[in-house]
This record gives structure tokens, C-alpha cells and sequence, in this order.
């Protein structure tokens, strides 16, 4: 069983968040900017799960985050916020 996740989602949002979904959430919690190859390089993933995780916390299944993209020197850069449990 997973460790309760120290950000602040409802329970119904929470039994989503294990393996790398788990990893990602963990990372990216804190609203930085980030790479693709920044996210697959500390969490040990392909860019490809790194993007389709990302795209995923979009979706209401998993908490409707909000995922917001730049282009930053001609990488593309994520940011997650997190939504308040409700």
C-alpha cells in the first residue's frame, strides 16, 4: 500500500495515484517548470509515460489538474498546479 500522498486530494482522486502516476504527482507537486527529459531523467521513465502521466492529470479520474505548457529556448516546459480537494 502507497503512502498517503502529502498534497491535497480527495479520497476519491487518491485511489488513482500509484507506480509512476504516484512518482509524478510526488515530483511535480510543487509547481516548477519542468522538461519532458527533466521528469523521465529523475523518475527513471520514457518521455512518452512522463507525457501521457502528465496529460492524464488533466482528466476529472484524475483530480482535473490543471497542466500548463511554454516553450522555454525551444523546449517545451510543463507546469502541474494541483486542485484543492473539494
Amino acid at each position: 500500500m502507497q503512502p498517503e500522498i502529502a498534497v491535497n486530494l480527495n479520497q476519491e482522486t487518491n485511489r488513482y495515484y500509484h507506480g509512476n502516476r504516484y512518482k509524478v504527482i510526488q515530483l511535480v507537486k510543487d509547481s516548477e517548470w519542468r522538461t519532458l527529459k527533466n521528469i523521465s531523467s529523475e523518475l527513471s521513465i520514457g518521455e512518452t509515460s512522463a507525457s501521457a502521466l502528465l496529460r492524464q492529470l488533466r482528466q476529472t479520474k484524475y483530480g482535473s489538474h490543471t497542466v500548463n505548457l511554454r516553450k522555454n529556448n525551444g523546449e517545451i516546459e510543463y507546469q502541474v498546479i494541483l486542485n484543492d480537494a473539494e
